[in-house]
């Protein structure tokens, strides 16, 4: 799961976070390609985001958040192997949002030193999208922006995914 600040997305007034079913989404490529969203179709996936959620109705979706460029690190130039590298805490920082729902994650850039080599990055995270029984549609726009520091500053890309429909509780005895 994607570890961001700020814990989980308000949704139906109830601190979630979401993942996402249904048919593949094709996404749209970021303006600069440093990263994707993809809607997971996987059964598997899917059923274990949702198995905290059975019984209760709710409509849960996952996405992956497909990280792939470089940004700046986290170190100064010069810093001793390993600073600023992919391997260092988070180059970059991730704002899921649902319009209108809530959202998880802050978006802040991490601190950068001035000077701050450019490292490539390559990560791939899944974000759980919780829709309540009541959510109207059968699609919602999901809103991911990646944020790190200069050059590279704020990307944002959109994705529509596919809101499974209401489940019904388990059978009981």
């Amino acid at each position: 799961m994607l570890a961001v600040a700020g814990g989980g997305a308000l949704v139906d007034g109830v601190a979630r976070s979401d993942r996402g079913s249904g048919p593949a989404v094709t996404p749209t490529q970021a303006p600069n390609g440093l990263f994707d969203v993809v809607q997971v179709t996987d059964p598997v996936v899917v059923g274990a985001a949702a198995g905290p959620y059975a019984g209760t109705g709710a409509r849960v979706v996952v996405v992956d958040i497909v990280v792939d460029g470089a940004v700046p690190g986290t170190a100064p130039a010069g810093a001793a192997e390993g600073s600023g590298s992919s391997e260092d805490p988070t180059p970059f920082a991730v704002r899921v949002e649902q319009p209108g729902l809530g959202f998880q994650g802050s978006g802040d850039a991490p601190r950068c030193p001035p000077g701050a080599p450019l490292v490539d990055v390559t990560a791939r995270e899944s974000v759980t999208l919780v829709y309540g029984p009541d959510f109207p549609d059968a699609t919602a726009d999901v809103i991911v922006t990646l944020t790190a520091c200069a050059p590279v500053g704020a990307v944002t890309r959109g994705i529509t995914v596919r809101v499974p429909p209401p489940t019904t509780a388990p059978p009981t005895g």
